[in-house]
């Protein structure tokens, strides 16, 4: 029985010491993990600022002239987007 034990030992040895040299033996590596990362607000710049002039109506139909105050900022975002809107302020 020891002679049988000692044989299988031997065997299972011998296996996998050929396995080894044959290349089916890696060295650990972790998995990779990717990691998205969200763009964060940084700042807000103005871009431009102009005054327009507009055209209304008023209760009888008669057309009056108004200025408006047009302004363009853009939002930074760390990744260096950036996000444009217009904004109008009655001047």
């Amino acid at each position: 029985m020891k002679n049988f034990a000692l044989l299988i030992i031997a065997i299972v040895c011998y296996l996998a010491a050929s396995r080894a040299e044959a290349g089916q033996c890696r060295p650990y590596t972790p998995p990779v993990k990717r990691v998205v990362c969200q763009p964060v607000y940084s700042h807000t710049k103005v871009i431009a600022c102009r005054t327009e002039c507009r055209w209304a109506l008023d209760h009888c139909g008669r057309r009056y002239s108004y200025e408006v105050k047009v302004v363009t900022y853009a939002d930074v975002y760390t990744d260096g987007t950036l996000r444009t809107y217009t904004q109008e302020v009655q001047a």
